[in-house]
């Protein structure tokens, strides 16, 4: 036989597994995706049957067999696992790589905040970081690997929402912004204070149960009207030792509010 007819062969046997290919993933693959897939190895397909291209060849037959042998397991997921093969594989066709990062944009728009958007665009260049790809193996030298394409893109989109995350933050209303300084004043003493704090804690009022990341926010929010700071070492020793004269001064002070309350 022939090299001519050799390769006649190759490529008889590789279209009639890319027809297997098409019949099986029918109905089974999200319809863009089948779309793109189909129709992106189908050019490549005849293009390598017009002239024999052996990286071509080989690159499909790999391909084409590991999807065939995935989809026909009838599992599901189906879909997931073939763009698993199209990474692994550097399905680097150009309406491939369009299609995914649209998807990526899709679910960007759906939320709602900044934060929402970096921590969805953080996880997506996660998943591309961590994509397992083979060596020197492509669709298409025209383009960049698939992991450049979407990694660069995901990149830029992050850069620009941290930039506009900034400039919310610094363009914000002054009128708004509360100073950096800016502290709660109490007329109250550090220890009428801490009883205060102990009441609404033991009644539930105050639902946190760790003391001591309840009182770092305390010092860093509020000044009582004897110490301009309120230290944590102070208001923990007075929150466990609650004296009589300091339990009856928040009685009067919250007799006071209740009286105001009832009034008004």
């Amino acid at each position: 036989m022939s090299d001519g007819q050799k390769n006649n062969t190759r490529i008889r046997r590789l279209k009639e597994k890319f027809n297997r290919m098409v019949e099986i993933c029918a109905g089974r693959l999200d319809g863009t995706l089948y779309t793109i897939l189909t129709r992106a190895m189908g050019q490549l397909l005849e293009t390598t049957s017009g002239k024999v291209d052996a990286r071509a060849f080989d690159y499909l037959d790999m391909l084409i067999q590991e999807i065939v042998e995935v989809a026909g397991e009838g599992s599901s997921g189906q879909s997931e696992s073939i763009e698993a093969l199209l990474w692994q594989y550097n399905f680097n066709s150009r309406q491939y790589f369009l299609y995914y990062i649209k998807r990526i944009s899709v679910k960007e728009k759906e939320e709602e905040t900044i934060l929402g958007k970096l921590e969805l665009l953080a996880h997506e260049l996660k998943k591309v970081n961590q994509a397992v790809i083979e060596r020197n193996v492509q669709y298409t030298s025209k383009y960049p690997s698939l992991q450049d394409v979407v990694g660069n893109w995901v990149k830029e989109e992050l850069a620009f929402l941290r930039t506009k995350q900034q400039l919310t933050i610094t363009l914000a209303d002054p009128e708004t912004q509360i100073p950096h300084d800016f502290k709660i004043a109490l007329d109250l003493s550090v220890a009428q204070f801490s009883c205060l704090i102990r009441a609404l804690m033991e009644k539930k009022l105050v639902l946190n149960t760790n003391l001591t990341e309840l009182a770092v926010f305390l010092s860093s929010a509020f000044v009582t009207k004897r110490s301009e700071n309120i230290s944590v070492g102070s208001f923990r020793k007075k929150y466990y030792n609650l004296e009589e004269g300091t339990k009856k001064s928040v009685i009067d002070s919250l007799n006071k509010v209740i009286d105001w309350l009832l009034r008004n």
